[in-house]
């Protein structure tokens, strides 16, 4: 089983994750090709020094001619002979919007190819511009398998788009780098963390902050995007630059060392597939407060972590109230169980092996479409 995956250069951490799964189970024959990062991995001893390097990709025998260029450039029908010569049984695209991107040039290839589903892809931008929502319908009609990434995503998919290839749950590994020991912090920190996006909804959560009775309580939101301005600007608005900071983006070693001070990790958002974030502090070992209408209660319980009904006025702001007020060894108990049960789901040898099973299910269902 040959497959070659495609995403956009400079890979995100959670793909990496992802590629580090699959080097483990497929050994040579998974390779990841990245727009203006080319070069090789075939061993999973050179596998370390690759990812420190971000540069992963097809065979050192195409490493000259593509070397410094594009990934449209090398996907241009000039181009597609070096792909037959790798003879691949599957490209593999992570996200919507790439395999949109390459549609026509795959299309007439007739390589089979499979994709990843995330939030961003089909509950915002499938949502919001009806012409990418059209073409990803083609896609996804078109596809030998799909990866969605949350229940939330498969429901979306399974309730507004047709398509008769294999549909598979995996999901995203979480380095454990991001797990600490459990141990509740005195001082009332609230953290949150993602792009300053209107789904994120932060606007909610720093007018809940207002209304809530937190004297003490400080709020932390790491993150780029659009709404900076307009939330910085509500923070001065409602007298709360003393108590409310805006940090931008981050890398690691701050984010780590914010997740290691705050008592309480909060999700406000209108629309996701399931938060990376959410992984990530649970991993750290931070209570969480999250909306009810996200599905995250079908992975993780009230036992587990705290759930708001987003929908109910003045609601947030209660369950601010009640979590950052919640004794230190209740906040340890349902940290505790939430961590056990992340630690399980989101484990990187797991989802190597699903992805495998993955492939292969879509390359079977490729084979089949080829005989009718």
């Amino acid at each position: 089983m040959r497959v070659v995956e495609i995403t956009k250069g400079a890979p995100e951490p959670f793909i990496l994750e992802h590629f580090r799964a699959l080097a483990r189970q497929m050994k040579e024959n998974i390779h990841l090709l990245t727009p203006g990062y080319i070069n090789l991995h075939n061993k999973t001893n050179q596998i370390s020094s690759l990812l420190s390097e971000h540069t992963l990709s097809l065979k050192d025998r195409l490493e000259r001619k593509i070397r410094r260029k594009e990934l449209n450039e090398f996907l241009l029908e000039k181009n597609l002979n070096q792909l037959y010569k790798f003879k691949p049984d599957l490209l593999h695209f992570h996200f919507g919007w790439s395999a949109i991107k390459f549609f026509p040039v795959i299309k007439k290839s007739g390589l089979p190819f499979s994709i990843s589903l995330r939030g961003s892809d089909i509950m915002v931008l499938g949502k919001e511009d009806n012409a990418f929502n059209t073409k990803l319908k083609e896609v996804i009609q078109n596809a030998s398998g799909i990866h969605v990434v949350s229940e939330n995503v498969k429901d979306e998919l399974t309730g507004s788009y047709k398509f008769h290839c294999p549909v598979k749950l995996i999901r995203t590994p979480i380095d454990k780098r991001w797990l600490s020991e459990i141990r509740i912090k005195k001082k009332p920190n609230i953290l949150s963390i993602g792009r300053l996006h209107w789904v994120k909804d932060y606007q909610e959560l720093i007018f809940a902050f207002k209304a809530a009775k937190l004297p003490e309580a400080s709020l932390t939101i790491i993150g780029n995007g659009e709404e900076y301005e307009k939330l910085s600007l509500l923070t001065r608005h409602l007298l709360l630059t003393n108590n409310v900071k805006l940090k931008g983006r981050q890398e690691f070693p701050e984010i780590k060392n914010s997740l290691n001070k705050s008592r309480l990790f909060v999700i406000t958002s209108i629309s996701e597939g399931f938060p990376n974030v959410l992984a990530e502090a649970i991993f750290a070992g931070v209570p969480c407060l999250v909306p009810d209408h996200l599905n995250i209660q079908k992975v993780f319980t009230e036992e587990e972590i705290f759930f708001y009904s987003k929908f109910e006025k003045k609601n947030l702001a209660v369950m601010l109230e009640k979590a950052l007020n919640a004794s230190d060894s209740n906040l340890e108990m349902m940290a505790q169980k939430a961590q056990k049960k992340a630690i399980t789901l989101f484990d990187l040898e797991n989802h190597g092996r699903e992805f495998v099973s993955f492939f292969q299910e879509a390359i079977a269902y490729s084979k089949l479409r080829e005989k009718r």
